[in-house]
């Protein structure tokens, strides 16, 4: 090495090692983000909790709001990403209920949709990724959004696990 190249190094050692520490530092403090990394977090199926918000909600105990969404009770909560089930009623008779284990930004979702009756062909349909998805209506903001699922997995002939991710 030159004598000039060793002075130029010289000269930025002292702010090269500012900016490693300060990158060490804050990296080595996840508690700023472990909220936010908690919050994206799916949470655990619970299906005896899951099978009580199907039974209050069929049996009219626990009735959705305008957009369909229905604020569980504290007993409940904890079996739904931010303590909400979404309801969705079909032309058929068919009624639809979304326990949300994960939210993303907008209509980002992925739980379990608990059917009325078992799916019939002509409640699925295929989307354009080549997967069976349905359509079910998710609050988004003060409106309320029909979106489409991907079936991801039959649970058994009315629960499945679905999900979006398309926002």
């Amino acid at each position: 090495m030159n004598r000039i190249t060793r002075f130029t190094l010289l000269l930025c050692l002292p702010c090269l090692l500012s900016i490693f520490s300060a990158c060490k530092t804050s990296s080595s403090s996840n508690s700023d983000f472990k909220p936010m990394l908690e919050q994206s977090k799916e949470i655990d199926y619970d299906a005896a909790k899951q099978k009580q918000i199907v039974e209050r909600i069929s049996g009219g105990n626990l009735l959705p709001d305008s957009t369909g969404a229905v604020a569980l009770p504290a007993d409940l909560a904890s079996a739904a990403k931010y303590g909400y089930a979404y309801v969705t009623q079909k032309d058929n008779g068919q009624i639809l209920i979304l326990v949300p284990t994960w939210r993303g930004k907008g209509s980002n979702v992925k739980g379990y949709l608990h059917c009325k009756y078992p799916l019939q062909a002509g409640d699925k349909h295929t989307d354009s990724y080549g997967k069976e998805a349905i359509d079910v209506n998710i609050p988004v903001g003060n409106a309320t959004k029909a979106i489409e699922v991907q079936i991801l997995r039959v649970v058994d002939d009315k629960t499945l696990y679905v999900y979006r991710g398309l926002d």
